[in-house]
This record gives C-alpha cells, sequence and structure tokens, in this order.
C-alpha cells in the first residue's frame, strides 16, 4: 500500500479478459466515492456479481484489501 495514498491499491496483475488494473482502479474510486457496489462495477464497466466474484479469488486479494480500504476511509467533501 502507498502510504501517502491509502487508497490507491496494490493491485492484482492485469487480466485481458475482465478486470484490467484500469478497471480495478476506476471500481475503487467509485466505490470510495458513492459507497455503492453496484454504481463502483458499473463505473469500471463491470457487474457487481464480477466484482464479488474476482474479490473471492485468491487473485484478488490485493483487490480485496483495496475494496476495505476504499470503504474504511471517509471521502473528503467540498
Amino acid at each position: 500500500m502507498d502510504r501517502t495514498n491509502p487508497l490507491r491499491p496494490p493491485l492484482a496483475k492485469p487480466r485481458h479478459d475482465g478486470w484490467t488494473r484500469d478497471r480495478q482502479v476506476a471500481f475503487i474510486i467509485a466505490l470510495h466515492r458513492t459507497r455503492n457496489v453496484s454504481h463502483a462495477a458499473a463505473a469500471a464497466g463491470m457487474s457487481r456479481e464480477s466484482a464479488y466474484r474476482f474479490r473471492a479469488r485468491p487473485s484478488g486479494a490485493q483487490f480485496a484489501g483495496a475494496w476495505d480500504r476504499a470503504l474504511r476511509f471517509v471521502p473528503a467533501h467540498g
């Protein structure tokens, strides 16, 4: 984890068939802002179900950690 930005995830290897690095980042940012998995998945161009499946896989452990951190930190306002 980047100590200067706790939401910057050390993401899993990019996948050509789904949860690419860009999609993972888009999801984490949107999740942090909206607190809504469905909205975050849509922002990443993915489904809510695929987000939960990826999170549950061993290869999604870092994604899961970033997900948890995104929900722990309160978004800044203004």
